[in-house]
């Protein structure tokens, strides 16, 4: 499991975005934090979860292809968890929380949504990349994906790895 530390990057993003939801925004009543808490579940946060679906996509050395892939079948379903969660933690932000202190309650909810979020995008984490030297496979192993499922469609249904590309493999290096 890795934690995500991309929130600390949105610091000054925070600051800015809490900044002009105070300025522009209904005010701070509760028509007001439901307001602004949905504007933002709307707007920011599916922008964020799909940059960092293609920041974990680029750190696991996934193609352009997978990344897509992944974006395409698991983005509105972390969007739906992520509302569960930050619909009420905006919402107190908004409600309780001072414009002075809302970076710093968004930042602690984070830590704790960040745990969640890294491990709900390692249940979709494949196999590590065969060139990677802490990767168990041997080296110049291949791993093949079987596109062929019972909808007909060109997604990756299942991996495994090729034993004869590892004979293969062998046999090349000496």
């Amino acid at each position: 499991m890795k934690l995500s530390s991309s929130h600390e990057n949105y610091r000054p993003f925070l600051y800015g975005w809490y900044t002009m939801m105070h300025r522009f925004a209904p005010g701070d009543s509760f028509q007001g934090a439901c307001v602004k808490a949905i504007f933002e579940q709307c707007t920011l946060e599916p922008i964020c979860i799909f940059v960092y679906m293609i920041y974990d996509g680029i750190m696991q050395r996934k193609s352009v292809s997978e990344i897509r892939y992944n974006i395409k079948t698991q983005l509105f379903g972390l969007w739906m968890k992520n509302a569960m969660f930050w619909v009420p933690g905006n919402f107190s932000n908004y409600y309780w929380g001072t414009p002075e202190l809302r970076v710093v309650f968004a930042n602690m909810c984070s830590f704790w949504w960040n745990t969640y979020f890294s491990i709900c995008m390692a249940r979709f984490a494949k196999p590590v990349h065969p060139k990677d030297p802490l990767s168990p496979l041997p080296n110049n192993a291949a791993l093949e994906y079987d596109y062929l499922d019972d909808t007909g469609d060109d997604s990756p249904v299942a991996a495994n790895i090729s034993t004869s590309t590892i004979a293969l493999s062998r046999d090349a290096r000496r």
